[in-house]
């Protein structure tokens, strides 16, 4: 039996753009030159007997159950739970306890960002066709998490995780600071390594904007007006 990547499930699924049958909308995806309508699809495989018939959970012929979890409306067999928001009109992997929608943004967030701000291109409208800035993939219809950053902007919960673990702490669009950060470390690590040096430097913060000289440390230079040292140096 084929073992597709993406989802762990008993039958394929026809794309009438194709007129084929492919293991799941994501592999039609990666290797076509266009993306399936995944809320076209009608049709499937079983994959333990060839059975075809309209879409369900259930062959048919062999009664195979095809996935633990399963939603008839944007066509998704799954092995994690599922909740289907009728409002975004998309399956998440999670409970309905586990989001909220904003009807502003007109997407789902998890509780704890209930009182998120709600950027303009943050809408729903926007975000499908916007591209992760790290990984350039869809941020939208893709299996992975978003993120939502302090600056606003959205990424992928597993590429943010990546960059914080190298030690980026800024956006990479905006260079705002992308989650909250207590600066004492390099306070403390710049009183303790004093650096004698005449040059002065014009910086600029990521932040707050503001502009500022001060001398040259090669640690950091801090911002005079908010204390972010998420600074530029610009001369």
């Amino acid at each position: 039996m084929e073992n597709c990547p993406h989802y762990r499930t008993g039958c394929r699924i026809f794309a009438e753009c194709c007129r084929q049958f492919f293991l799941c909308r994501l592999c039609h995806n990666e290797t076509e030159d266009h993306e399936i309508d995944r809320y076209a699809i009608q049709k499937i495989q079983c994959k333990k007997c060839k059975h075809i018939q309209e879409k369900s959970n259930h062959c048919a012929d062999c009664q195979e159950r095809f996935a633990d979890h399963y939603c008839n409306k944007c066509n998704v067999w799954c092995a994690d739970p599922i909740y289907h928001c009728d409002k975004c009109n998309i399956c998440y992997k999670s409970s309905a306890e586990e989001r909220h929608h904003c009807d502003h943004c007109n997407l789902c967030f998890y509780p704890d960002a209930k009182n998120h701000t709600c950027p303009k291109y943050l809408r729903k409208e926007t975000m499908m066709n916007e591209e992760c800035p790290l990984c350039f993939e869809k941020l939208y219809y893709t299996p992975r998490s978003p993120s939502f950053l302090n600056c606003g902007h959205c990424i992928h919960s597993k590429c943010l995780e990546e960059m914080l673990n190298h030690g980026h702490v800024s956006c990479p669009i905006c260079k705002r600071l992308m989650v909250d950060v207590n600066w004492e470390f390099l306070d403390r690590l710049i009183a303790e390594n004093p650096y004698d040096s005449d040059r002065q430097v014009d910086i600029l913060c990521n932040d707050c904007l503001a502009k500022s000289t001060m001398g040259f440390h090669p640690y950091g230079h801090k911002c005079i007006a908010c204390k972010s040292y998420n600074t530029t140096v610009v001369s």
